[in-house]
């Protein structure tokens, strides 16, 4: 069952066979790279929530990874940027739009190129807003100094 907060990684690689580790976690741990530490992992539903994303910060990059609709899965890695190049930015004049009854809150990642990618980190399908918030504060805090103006 998927836990309803963000999850925190320690500060070494993870073991593809940890099993304390979140399934998140582990996804993100497959695209390490050297010395590189996973600071948050966490499954979020893009857009107008047609597609899943699998989303880590590490220390040095910010990665997408696509996933299957209803379950956490690895889909392979769709893209990766500098977590420096990273803008954590609003939707609709908030970084947490919420709206009611659908438990969805909002954050826009604005990539190095200025593309924006539109994430909601939900816990589930339907609702989740408490969990949602929790993963929105927990991603301000792993890419401190990023948000956009």
């Amino acid at each position: 069952m998927d836990r309803p907060t963000p999850h925190r990684a320690a500060h070494t690689p993870l073991d593809r066979e940890d099993s304390l580790a979140s399934r998140e976690e582990r996804i993100v741990a497959g695209y390490l790279e050297g010395d590189e530490e996973i600071r948050l992992a966490f499954s979020a539903y893009t857009g107008s929530g047609l597609g899943r994303r699998v989303v880590g910060v590490t220390n040095r990059r910010f990665l997408l990874i696509r996933s299957r609709y209803w379950a956490v899965s690895d889909r392979g890695l769709l893209w990766t940027d500098p977590v420096d190049g990273i803008a954590l930015g609003e939707r609709g004049g908030r970084p947490h739009t919420t709206e009611v009854g659908v438990g969805n809150a909002y954050v826009v990642v604005r990539r190095p190129n200025g593309l924006g990618v539109p994430l909601n980190p939900r816990s589930g399908f339907l609702g989740g807003w408490t969990s949602a918030r929790a993963t929105i504060a927990a991603l301000y805090e792993a890419v401190p100094g990023r948000s956009a103006a």
